[in-house]
């Protein structure tokens, strides 16, 4: 299906009212999700106060494009691929505090990233996908005890070797799915929750790039 530009009378008419959300008010239990319940969803990710103010107002109008996925679909995954252009603002803005110079061949993405995990700029601690794999570890397990499955799920290695681990691969897999979103050939409409993930993820990496606030270089 192709979305197409929109004619005047159907600008705001919802794109994704197939998605259900919980509400125990109604019968059921449940009601399509509206614009509202996304804009509630997206405020809750706003930035300290302490990040650099660029950065805050780019990954402000990320979020606001994921809510008017709302209206026009292809939106959530547009959000997506911004979030991956807010995480590349966020370390040049860190490298500029840092008074790291920049150089002739600038550093690539996947170079920032190594760098700010090398360098102690993030921590295990500050991801939801890593602090939440002991959980995940423990649902799975027991979603497959009671399916009569008898496969064996390895536990995460909680060592801080195994977390330090899991915070390069982690790292690593967001820049592959940001080249992947991003690249012509590999274009695609995410599911809104997808997208929403990119945002989480995003706005977790600037949390702990700037976990406390960076007294620019002189």
């Amino acid at each position: 299906m192709g979305w197409g530009f929109k004619s005047s009378s159907e600008l705001f008419k919802s794109t994704a009212d197939a998605w259900m959300t919980r509400d125990p008010s109604v019968p059921g239990g449940f009601r399509p999700r509206t614009i509202e319940d996304d804009h509630a969803v997206a405020a809750q990710l706003a930035l300290s106060e302490h990040i650099p103010e660029a950065l805050r107002d780019y990954f402000d109008a990320t979020r606001m494009l994921w809510v008017y996925g709302a209206v026009y679909y292809p939106f959530f995954s547009m959000a997506a691929v911004h979030a991956g252009l807010c995480i590349e603002l966020a370390l040049k803005e860190r490298y500029r505090a840092e008074g790291i110079e920049a150089e002739s061949n600038p550093p690539t993405l996947a170079h920032r990233l190594r760098h700010a995990v090398n360098a102690g700029w993030l921590s295990p601690d500050e991801f939801t996908a890593i602090r939440s794999r002991r959980h995940e570890h423990k649902f799975l397990v027991e979603a497959m005890r009671n399916s009569g499955l008898q496969e064996e799920i390895e536990e995460p290695d909680e060592s801080p070797a195994g977390r330090s681990a899991a915070l390069a691969a982690l790292i690593e897999n967001a820049r592959e799915l940001r080249n992947l979103h991003a690249h012509p050939d590999f274009l695609m409409l995410l599911m809104p929750n997808w997208a929403l993930g990119h945002l989480v993820f995003t706005r977790e990496l600037i949390e702990g790039l700037f976990h406390k606030p960076v007294a620019p270089s002189t």
